[in-house]
């Protein structure tokens, strides 16, 4: 039995639409995930912000009055020790002489080791509270902000694959088409 010349052509031509069907592919995609807030929330974000931002910009502030309480406290436990170094000396037999003099001036010199000791403390607490400052703005800036990705993948197709198969399909089919038809007449 001859194949009719018909079919040939239009197996040929489901070939080669097979083939282009089937060609590599390269697909895009874009992805942008944003946190919506409510009016209150974005209230409320700006004003988490701004203490963040006066904590990195000025981490001595929330300090200020424990400082100088804590300054007041070595002053104060100070300011009498003159007034007992004169009455010891002076129960002793020794009047305002070199002794006294010395004396005052190592009670100021502990004095001032004591504010630069305070000093210090301090210092250290602020520097505590700007990394704190930081950590915390770090955090929640992870937590607001959006995300984005973007991505791209290439499906290399089967073109032979897509041309046989279209191919033989379509001639498959022409050829149980021809044999109903020839059994009808």
């Amino acid at each position: 039995m001859a194949i009719p010349w018909g079919q040939i052509v239009t197996a040929g031509a489901s070939s080669l639409a097979g083939a282009l069907t089937n060609r590599s592919k390269t697909t895009k995609s874009k992805s942008t995930t944003k946190r919506v807030l409510t009016p209150e929330q974005q209230g409320a974000s700006t004003l988490i912000q701004d203490q963040f931002r006066k904590m990195i910009d000025n981490p001595t502030a929330g300090l200020a009055p424990f400082k100088t309480a804590a300054q007041g406290a070595v002053n104060r436990n100070y300011a009498a020790l003159p007034g007992r170094l004169d009455a010891s000396l002076a129960s002793r037999g020794f009047s305002r002489g070199g002794q006294t003099s010395s004396g005052r001036r190592q009670i100021e010199l502990s004095r001032q080791g004591d504010l630069a000791g305070v000093e210090n403390q301090f210092a250290q607490q602020a520097i505590g509270e700007r990394d704190k400052g930081l950590a915390l703005a770090e955090n929640f800036r992870n937590q607001v902000f959006e995300q984005q990705s973007e991505g791209e993948g290439t499906d290399p197709g089967n073109m032979l694959g897509g041309a046989v198969g279209g191919g033989l399909q379509t001639f498959v089919l022409l050829q149980q088409l021809q044999k109903m038809m020839a059994g009808k007449s």
